[in-house]
């Protein structure tokens, strides 16, 4: 007669077997290189925008050639500037 031991170490090592069978390694994301500036500040533009948004800023006025959105809330005003920097440095590869 086998020993209930032996029996239930069998079933756990035949379980993690097949366990590790049905792993599969993620997928691979490919990460953005670069963008352009332009899509860069739109990007900014887009979420300082949105943060404004968010806090219950009413925008009142845009001007992109300057970066500014003014606005107000409550008896305050508001002013969000966005600028574009020039990149300290520039990646070719996706893994700098």
């Amino acid at each position: 007669m086998t020993d209930f031991r032996t029996v239930a170490t069998g079933i756990a090592a035949a379980a993690g077997l097949m366990l590790q069978g049905c792993y599969t390694e993620p997928a691979y994301t490919p990460v953005p290189v670069s963008s352009s500036i332009p899509q860069r500040f739109e990007a900014s533009w887009r979420a300082a925008r949105g943060a404004a948004s968010d806090e219950g800023v009413r925008i009142t006025s845009e001007d992109r050639a300057t970066g500014t959105l003014r606005g107000d809330k409550g008896s305050s005003s508001v002013l969000i500037t966005v600028v574009t920097r020039r990149p300290t440095h520039q990646s070719t590869s996706a893994f700098p």
